[in-house]
């Protein structure tokens, strides 16, 4: 007769946890590899033992050992003993037509049951190790019954793989996991410890929430990177140009009125930025903010636009003969047309005839065009040191180009 300690020990489920902890002689992270290997060896594995099987014929017979059908079997043995013929015919049809269905069925669903388990694979892989769990964590999409102390080692792991980790918990047990995630989110329904652990705290019960929350930070972070990119090469094209203009002008190729002016209506060019469309692929997956392609998409830009405006001094000076007030109006004029006209190249990696920026940028890239234009007909334009370029004197056109001819 068993002990009570026996009992005790049999009824697993009523000893606390650290009492099965050391009665397997293991801690609670679970066994090291050590460990592990030298169970194996003593113990070999774990696996599960096959049934022995039967063969058919055997098995038919065990049909008859269930005790219904043995007391009809008796019932139509009596009726035999008592001349009754008809009822010993029918029982035992009755008998054997039953065992009979009753041996086909089972027969079938169990050689069903072994067809679907020969096709079924079962792999598992067990780990225990820190690094054994980096080198898995990554691979694995699912992780089932996981204590609390597991959740946090399974976020550590891919922490010190460089990942962004995300955890949506709502219980006291999800504290630590909220607590060492990158982002934390819980539900407005959650006990108190896991909403003060929370980042975000969501007030529906809808994760298109997050979907949501997602796509417009992606549609932001690009917005944002279109905007470096254009204030970065802009400015440095035309700090290029206004150091090339020195080497061999008299005077100042723009005066700082001049550039101040040019940069804040290139700004406001540029406000309808955060309003404008982004490409499918901007938006498909995160985005890394890449200062290293920031650095040489401006090393590359800058000096292209340069370009045009070197051109445009030697329009200038050469054909035009301007004077300083007619050279700084033209390159103010040329250098803030081309800013604003290259944002549509910019702002898509696309074919910019294909991709369509919001009608808010368009209307306020076109407006700065034509204020810079109009600018230095107007009297305003005088108090910036602007002069009218002789676009309605045909004569001094015509007689600034005969000069330059000669």
């Amino acid at each position: 007769m068993p002990t009570s300690a026996a009992r005790q020990s049999a009824a697993w489920w009523l000893q606390s946890p650290q009492a099965l902890l050391d009665e397997l002689r293991v801690a609670a992270p679970g066994l090291s590899q050590a460990e592990a290997r030298t169970r194996l060896t003593r113990y070999g594995p774990n696996q599960f033992r096959d049934r022995p099987e039967h063969s058919p014929f055997i098995q038919f017979l065990r049909r008859f050992t269930n005790p219904l059908v043995q007391i009809l079997i008796a019932a139509s043995v009596i009726a035999a003993l008592t001349g009754e013929v008809a009822s010993f015919v029918i029982i035992t049809a009755m008998v054997l037509l039953s065992v009979t269905l009753d041996f086909v069925q089972e027969y079938r669903a169990g050689r069903a049951a072994e067809r679907w388990r020969s096709s079924v694979q079962v792999r598992a892989s067990v780990v225990r190790d820190d690094r054994a769990l980096q080198a898995r964590v990554v691979a694995a999409n699912l992780f089932c019954r996981v204590n609390p102390a597991q959740k946090n080692r399974i976020i550590l792991a891919l922490k010190k793989l460089g990942r962004v980790v995300g955890y949506l918990g709502d219980g006291v047990n999800d504290a630590p996991a909220l607590h060492s995630a990158d982002v934390s989110l819980s539900v407005n329904t959650a006990v108190d410890v896991a909403k003060e652990a929370a980042d975000l705290i969501m007030l529906k019960r809808d994760l298109h929430v997050l979907y949501d929350g997602v796509i417009e930070g992606r549609r932001t972070f690009a917005n944002i990177r279109k905007y470096i990119m254009m204030g970065t090469s802009s400015n440095f094209g035309n700090m290029f140009s206004m150091a090339g203009a020195s080497l061999f002008l008299p005077f100042l190729p723009m005066l700082p009125t001049q550039i101040l002016l040019n940069n804040v209506l290139y700004d406001l060019s540029e406000v309808a930025i955060p309003l404008d469309h982004v490409d499918a692929e901007e938006i498909g997956g995160p985005q890394a903010w890449d200062m290293n392609f920031v650095r040489n998409f401006m090393w590359i830009i800058g000096p292209v636009s340069s370009l045009f405006d070197f051109l445009t001094f030697y329009v200038l000076i050469a054909l035009l003969h301007a004077d300083e007030a007619l050279f700084q109006t033209g390159w103010f004029v040329e250098s803030l047309a081309t800013q604003v006209l290259v944002i549509f190249v910019i702002r898509t990696r696309r074919n910019p005839l294909t991709s369509r920026p919001h009608p808010a940028l368009a209307v306020t890239s076109l407006v700065v065009v034509v204020a810079a234009v109009v600018l230095p007909f107007t009297t305003l334009g005088g108090y910036f040191g602007f002069t009218a370029p002789p676009v309605g004197s045909s004569r001094c056109s015509r007689s600034r180009i005969l000069a330059s001819s000669r």
